[in-house]
């Protein structure tokens, strides 16, 4: 399908750097804290060491919370909410701030976190706070009202990608994995990246649909000072030198497969 900078993408998880840019700014009008533990604002995350977990921990990926949600089943549209539930269920993998794990359930946790303190649904606080400023117009979190379909572009392949594709076939290449997805996981496509379902959605994870046109747009603001231009500021010059830097160096590096060991 013939695509420009104006196609719609839903961009998986180029989604999170949306998300901490909406967390830092709350943190520059002073209404959220980084280091505020976690469970202060989601009272149902507790268990263990959870107490120890800040919302720092949260944006580089160093609090001990899982990549994702144990339990969730997609193919039964779970909502935000039944993610929330299960990921605070779930015990942390270590002590926060002592490794690194890549997480998307963390992200999600900011986004319940980024709603409680500014009032707003996360989708709606990005379109004011970012998106319009920015004159990000073709960028949504989740599908808009006005949904342009015709402008939309699906994923290249409507199977389980990456490590979920890999590991349920391990020994099969992408033409073999979809085959396989075709006659024995069945529906993903009511569910996968390109289904009304997950676009819907809104994830904090992986939810953002944009353009590249309007995601050069935040980049440049990203990479000159938290402003485009003469354009609106959308960051302090500070916040956004600090969110470019490293915040784990020195911390070592820690794999969990799915089977539970440690790698």
């Amino acid at each position: 399908t013939p695509v420009d900078i104006g196609t719609i993408f839903i961009t998986a998880s180029v989604t999170k750097p949306l998300v901490a840019v909406a967390c830092m700014k709350l943190v520059e009008a002073g209404r959220l804290a980084l280091d505020i533990p976690v469970a202060a604002l989601i009272p149902e995350f507790v268990g263990g060491e959870k107490a120890l977990v800040t919302v720092r921990h949260l944006l580089t990926h160093t609090g001990g919370i899982p990549d994702g949600a144990a339990g969730i089943d997609r193919t039964a549209h779970p909502s935000l909410a039944d993610h929330t539930r299960a990921i605070c269920a779930m015990p942390l993998l270590f002590r926060p701030g002592t490794h690194v794990s890549y997480s998307s359930a963390a992200f999600h946790l900011l986004a319940v976190i980024i709603e409680a303190v500014s009032g707003q649904p996360l989708p709606e606080y990005l379109r004011d706070a970012v998106f319009t400023p920015l004159g990000m117009y073709d960028t949504t979190m989740g599908l808009p009202a006005d949904r342009q379909v015709g402008r939309e572009s699906a994923m290249n392949r409507e199977i389980p990608t990456g490590m979920n594709g890999e590991q349920l076939y391990p020994n099969k290449d992408s033409l073999a994995i979809a085959r396989e997805v075709a006659t024995t996981v069945g529906g993903y496509s009511q569910y996968g990246h390109n289904s009304t379902y997950w676009r819907t959605l809104g994830a904090a994870w992986a939810g953002l649909l944009t353009t590249a046109n309007d995601l050069s747009r935040l980049y440049q603001v990203l990479v000159s000072g938290g402003q485009l231009g003469d354009g609106p500021r959308i960051l302090r010059a500070t916040t956004a030198r600090e969110m470019l830097q490293c915040h784990t160096h020195g911390l070592a590096d820690f794999v969990q497969s799915q089977d539970g060991v440690v790698q």
